[in-house]
């Protein structure tokens, strides 16, 4: 353990298999029972992040398998420790383990990581030794998950921002076309692209679920703190409460919302964004792959609706709209926000609202309807934390804006907007308030009608024939 901590071993992750995908459960990878308590390994994993290299003198990989005789699916999984080099007892390396690669996958993106299929056992020497108790894999492999998720959801928001940062220095140097506000006056001159409404709307809806991502982001690892500091049981089911509730909208919402950011930023660039001399095409390649590994993210909006909006009879749920709603309360007398604090409270209604209906449809015995829209329903409840984030930190910056004002003496519009671009300060606090208007206005006034929608019932894609998705 100490060699991985250190770097100077690497690890992997082995799940997925060739017939195996999301379907954990289905695993054809055994386990049969050695004399001395270990375990001989035999099955095929894929997809496997660094799964060979010559980079480390070893690499350890925690295997799902099934032990001979341990019952069908998900419950019988256990988990075992599989070194790529067999250790000594004395700590030294020993003779390889069979654990042989079987290719190298030829993916759309992410070119620099070797993802590898791994035979295990191909000879019938592959030793495992099993990590904690039997039948418990999946237990423990969530440990790993869960944590791999975040680590998704933070991809999707270090590539939209790289993505962003890009697209914005670009626009400023890029000049094309006359400024519009000169009409056909043949003596105006080219402008750079910034100066384009059509770029400044594309730079600002990137701008601002960036930034609402970056915070949703930053609350969650909050949570993480805050449960291991907290003071009593209750404090800590609270924290981590919110966690389990945000982990799966994390990973699903900000890699989504990521991919469309790198590809809005390809649009601010034109051409030259899908040529490899520019840096967004590859951020374009490379962040398609959050949406599927660690789950796709149908699977986590399933997860969402099955099972987190109901945790602990849906207080982590109910603790979080809390949380919303004392920044509604808040803001809502805010004079710069106050109008756009009621739409983020329509929108969070509406959602909450959409969450007692799926709960009803349920008992109703209609659970296709919450299945159905489980993505549906991730996006929109993805957008009112984004809202919610964005309104609270807005309200911040306003305040820090009003003081950067006064002390600047910038006592009017015109001195204001001049301090704007002169001000480093100004300029960041102004532009936290711009993102969270505009995202308001442009997904929030969206969710009340996106909610009425799902709650139409319309099943067609379930009761058309497979026949009759033939184009």
């Amino acid at each position: 353990m100490y060699k991985m901590y250190a770097g100077e071993w690497a690890g992997t992750m082995c799940l997925t298999e060739p017939n195996a995908g999301s379907d954990v459960g289905a695993t054809k990878t055994t386990a049969k029972r050695l004399p001395d308590g270990k375990f001989l390994i035999t099955g095929t994993k894929c997809f496997i992040s660094s799964g060979d290299h010559d980079l480390t003198p070893n690499i350890v990989h925690p295997v799902l398998a099934r032990i001979e005789g341990d019952p069908p699916g998900t419950k019988g999984i256990s988990i075992f420790i599989v070194p790529k080099v067999r250790v000594n007892d004395d700590g030294s390396l020993g003779e390889a383990n069979d654990v042989n690669t079987g290719g190298i996958e030829h993916k759309m993106g992410i070119k620099g990581s070797a993802t590898a299929t791994l035979n295990f056992g191909e000879n019938g020497k592959c030793i495992g030794e099993l990590l904690g108790g039997e039948r418990e894999g999946m237990k423990i492999m969530f440990q790993m998950m869960n944590e791999a998720r975040l680590g998704t959801g933070m991809q999707g928001l270090a590539a939209a921002s790289a993505a962003y940062e890009h697209a914005v220095q670009y626009s400023k140097e890029r000049v094309q076309g006359n400024d519009i506000m000169a009409g056909k006056d043949p003596n105006a001159k080219p402008v750079t692209i910034i100066n384009h409404p059509d770029i400044r709307r594309k730079l600002m809806w990137m701008k601002s679920h960036v930034e609402g991502m970056r915070s949703m982001c930053y609350f969650v690892g909050y949570c993480m703190d805050k449960s291991k500091v907290a003071k009593t049981e209750e404090e800590k089911a609270n924290w981590e409460g919110f966690l389990d509730l945000m982990t799966t909208v994390v990973k699903a919402y900000c890699s989504d919302k990521a991919l469309l950011v790198c590809s809005t930023a390809m649009d601010v660039y034109g051409g030259y964004g899908y040529c490899s001399e520019y840096p967004v095409e590859q951020y374009l390649r490379d962040e398609k792959i959050a949406t599927i590994y660690e789950g796709t993210n149908g699977i986590q909006s399933l997860t969402l609706v099955g099972r987190s909006l109901g945790q602990r009879k849906g207080m982590n749920l109910m603790n979080l709209f809390g949380e919303i709603q004392k920044n509604i309360k808040k803001m809502k007398e805010q004079k710069e926000l106050g109008k756009h604090t009621a739409i983020l409270e329509e929108a969070s209604n509406a959602c909450l609202e959409l969450t007692m209906f799926f709960v009803q449809a349920g008992k109703a015995g209609n659970f296709m309807l919450p299945i159905l829209n489980a993505y549906k329903f991730m996006e929109i409840f993805g957008d009112v934390l984004v809202g919610h984030f964005l309104i609270d930190g807005a309200g911040v910056a306003a305040e820090k804006l009003d003081a950067v004002y006064k002390a600047k003496k910038a006592d009017t519009a015109e001195k204001q907007k001049e301090l704007n671009k002169a001000d480093i300060e100004a300029a960041f606090y102004s532009g936290r308030v711009a993102s969270a208007k505009f995202f308001a206005v442009e997904s929030l006034t969206t969710v009340k009608a996106r909610c009425e929608a799902i709650k139409m019932d319309e099943k067609s894609p379930l009761e058309m024939t497979e026949e009759a998705f033939a184009v």
